[in-house]
């Protein structure tokens, strides 16, 4: 059987690596160091077992309506999906037609251009500016759709908002920001998705919430815009599980925020001690920071020999970087003990 013609070429997204054993440090995909909270574990224990032999709720009513009075945006406005990835599927499949011109800033998150190219899309590429800063000639961009990730990844610093804004003034077609890490930033683009009909956010529960195995994503926006996203969305496409997890977890945000503000006081911390042993590191507003080093590959292999798992990228412009997850204060400094001692061995030019 003859498969379509374009995945002869087509590459697949390729995941963080997900080590067998748990003794490890596991500090490549960026999931939070932190289990679950308690009422979590709780609401998926108290189930109800005869509700697992029927289909979940295709509109998942009771997390939407969590969404809605936690983010501030009318339940029409709030679209749940299985996990973030899915309903970013969801924006080009309603937005975007083969041969559309579609924007991305290089480098970003990769599966954007997987999306793209399942849909036959024309992917145009912005070069992020020195640092990875903001790209002026990003406000003349014209297309269909324009994924936008802030913060951005590997490196980890998000766009500003008025950035963010007059280039939404100025778009002619859909803006995705993807703000999957935005719990962890100082700044983000609600106000913006409230207000624009053109702007879409898009979030998920497996970074702050500590939940990615179940896979919950979901979007804000003017009720019209995620009327399209409705239309091209799966029968039922988030679990009970998912459902029932994601509401517990809403419940649970002032618990869930101190968990956060620990986190970013570990990326704070870390962050400066790599700094300190010589090597460029870049700003940060997620859980996760990108530095920079020669011989990053060998640093990387080396780390992963005594356990210690970070995220090297083996493609062109970003050989010579390491991504680090943020981890416990124990894992934290096992890494950075391990990585002055790499440094003393191997120097950091």
């Amino acid at each position: 059987m003859r498969q379509r013609r374009l995945l002869d070429s087509f590459s697949p997204y390729v995941p963080g690596e997900q080590p067998a054993s748990r003794n490890v440090i596991k500090l490549n995909t960026n999931e939070n160091p932190f289990g679950p909270v308690d009422s979590v574990v709780r609401a998926l224990r108290d189930m109800d077992g005869e509700m697992l032999r029927r289909y979940p709720d295709p509109l998942c009513q009771g997390l939407v309506s969590r969404l809605s009075k936690t983010y501030g945006f009318p339940s029409e406005g709030v679209l749940v999906g299985n996990g973030s990835d899915e309903v970013l599927a969801m924006a080009v499949r309603a937005f975007v037609d083969p041969g559309d011109r579609v924007l991305l800033t290089d480098p970003t998150y990769s599966l954007y251009e997987n999306i793209l190219q399942l849909q036959g899309a024309d992917i145009v590429k912005i070069s992020l500016g020195p640092g990875f800063a903001w790209p002026q000639e990003m406000l003349d961009a014209r297309g269909a759709l324009l994924f936008l990730a802030s913060p951005n990844s590997p490196n980890g610093d998000s766009f500003a908002p008025d950035k963010v804004a007059e280039l939404a003034s100025r778009f002619d077609g859909l803006i995705v920001v993807d703000e999957a890490y935005a719990d962890f930033a100082e700044t983000n683009c609600l106000d913006l998705a409230r207000n624009r009909d053109n702007v879409i956010i898009v979030r998920t529960f497996s970074k702050s919430f500590s939940l990615a195995s179940l896979r919950i994503g979901f979007a804000l926006g003017r009720p019209g815009t995620l009327r399209s996203l409705r239309l091209v969305k799966d029968s039922y496409n988030v679990n009970l599980a998912g459902q029932v997890a994601g509401c517990a977890a809403l419940d649970s945000l002032e618990e869930i925020q101190a968990r956060i503000r620990i986190i970013r006081e570990q990326r704070d911390r870390v962050m400066h001690r790599v700094r300190a042993m010589g090597f460029e590191v870049y700003p940060s507003q997620a859980n996760f920071f990108l530095f920079q080093v020669s011989r990053a590959k060998e640093y990387d292999e080396r780390l992963k020999a005594i356990g210690i798992y970070v995220r090297h990228f083996d493609r062109p412009g970003l050989s010579r970087y390491l991504r680090v997850s943020v981890g416990t204060s124990e894992q934290n400094d096992a890494f950075l003990a391990a990585l002055d001692r790499l440094r003393k061995e191997l120097g950091h030019a």
